[in-house]
């Protein structure tokens, strides 16, 4: 629910007082629905950190994982 998803980033952002957030690229993919349902999670996200003039910085996958140390098998099961 988007809702929950935007009430868990407020509670995040009062517990944490980030300076920025970093999310990664959306990407093309091949079903329609799950892109629409990606985009409507993301918009829910940058929404709140946008309410709280948090800067958002946009890094590919591949750049995104490499930062966190994470293996591209390791990736699938977060």
């Amino acid at each position: 629910c988007l809702r929950r998803l935007y009430g868990g980033v407020k509670q995040l952002c009062e517990l944490y007082r980030p300076d920025c957030a970093v999310l990664e690229a959306p990407f093309v993919g091949r079903n329609a629905g799950t892109a629409i349902i990606l985009g409507m999670a993301r918009g829910a996200f940058l929404a709140k950190l946008a309410e709280n003039d948090i800067p958002v910085y946009s890094y590919s996958a591949r750049v995104a994982k490499k930062a966190k140390g994470m293996k591209k098998h390791n990736a699938i099961h977060r």
